[in-house]
């Protein structure tokens, strides 16, 4: 498999790159600190594992679980935007795009063949097969907001692919952009409690616990690996790369990721609602999930 060697930082441009994770290929910038991998499978590699047959089974499984999760993510939208043209990138296999229509008049983009398929297949939704930076089908300022729903982690360059967004957003246009939240290692590993035993095993010598793995080596095996996560974000630096790409900070909360029905939706949602508390009260974000809203 081909690899790239990237030479310079994505975010501030900055060739002061050091090894972060030697063993999962995660450089960081010493300069603003964003973290990535590198070296990194191309980018047609990557669109090949997205496109390989049943990749999307496990959404359709979650599908009423699902139509919650995006109904809760578009109010969010809504609450901003009431109306107009909406674009979402990486739309995936258009479940969003299908309670979006209701709403706005909509478009989506997506690499993968297969969950173009789909979208089309099972929700009517007609999705364009590309990358939205090398699209050439929209015109620049004529979209009302752009989603992004945990799309940035995956794509070459998240400040060209927010640049183009940019470009394609009226003035006044709002962007909603989703990524995990890579800032702490313990979500990797069943969350707070879990982490901290497992760190106290590792300082005791238990062997199975001496490497906690906060970040996983890329495979491109759907059997192996369910996700290709080329940048690894914080909430600070998530927001250096909405602003320096021309976009005014409006919010910086917490995406409501979870995908669940009856009591653990309950539960879920209980979990959501006080680690938002916290991050009102504290200002920061202990979440799996960061959300950002932008505005042109």
């Amino acid at each position: 498999m081909p690899l790239e060697q990237l030479k310079f930082c994505d975010l501030c441009g900055s060739d002061h790159l050091a090894i972060h994770d030697e063993s999962a290929d995660i450089s960081r910038c010493s300069s603003c600190g964003y973290m990535f991998d590198n070296p990194r499978p191309c980018t047609g590699d990557i669109i090949a594992y997205y496109s390989s047959a049943g990749k999307f089974d496990p959404w359709l499984d979650e599908e009423e679980g699902r139509d919650i999760l995006w109904r809760r993510r578009l109010s969010k939208v809504t609450d901003y935007v009431s109306g107009g043209r909406l674009l979402d990138v990486g739309a995936g296999i258009g479940q969003f795009l299908h309670h979006a229509k209701n709403h706005f008049v909509v478009d989506g983009t997506e690499v993968s063949a297969e969950a173009v398929r789909l979208a089309e297949d099972r929700y009517g939704v007609k999705v364009s097969q590309c990358r939205l930076e090398e699209s050439a089908e929209f015109e620049a300022e004529s979209f009302d907001c752009v989603t992004m729903t945990h799309v940035l982690e995956h794509v070459p360059s998240p400040s060209e692919t927010l640049r183009k967004c940019h470009a394609l957003l009226k003035d006044g246009g709002y962007l909603f952009v989703a990524v995990p939240n890579d800032e702490f290692a313990f979500w990797r590993h069943g969350g707070v409690l879990k982490y901290v035993v497992k760190r106290i095993l590792a300082a005791g010598g238990v062997r199975r616990f001496k490497k906690l793995v906060r970040f996983e080596k890329i495979v491109l095996d759907p059997a192996v690996q369910t996700e290709i996560h080329l940048s690894h974000f914080t909430g600070s630096t998530l927001e250096k790369f909405v602003k320096r790409c021309g976009f005014e900070i409006v919010e910086n909360t917490l995406d409501p990721y979870y995908s669940a029905t009856g009591f653990n939706l309950f539960l879920k949602h209980l979990r959501f609602t006080f680690y938002l508390a916290v991050k009102k009260l504290l200002r920061h974000n202990f979440y799996e999930t960061i959300l950002i809203i932008g505005r042109k």
